[in-house]
């Protein structure tokens, strides 16, 4: 996976996913299990992890000017 295929999947999590909820959540103070579920499914959580121990090995992505 590419940084921009990572980027272009979690802002589809976030509009249909966290976005919805997320004043709810805030107001009950409680944490989207189903935006984590759904970040685990995209395969998202594991992105900054090495790939030798199961992650995309993506690092953080630099700016560029």
């Amino acid at each position: 996976m590419t940084h921009d295929a990572a980027v272009l999947k979690a802002k589809e999590i976030a509009s249909r996913v966290l976005a919805p909820s997320a004043g709810q959540n805030d107001k009950a103070g409680q944490f989207s299990s189903d935006g984590v579920k759904s970040l685990a499914e995209a395969g998202l959580l594991g992105l900054m992890l090495p790939v030798d121990v199961g992650g995309l090995g993506l690092g953080p992505r630099l700016s560029q000017m």
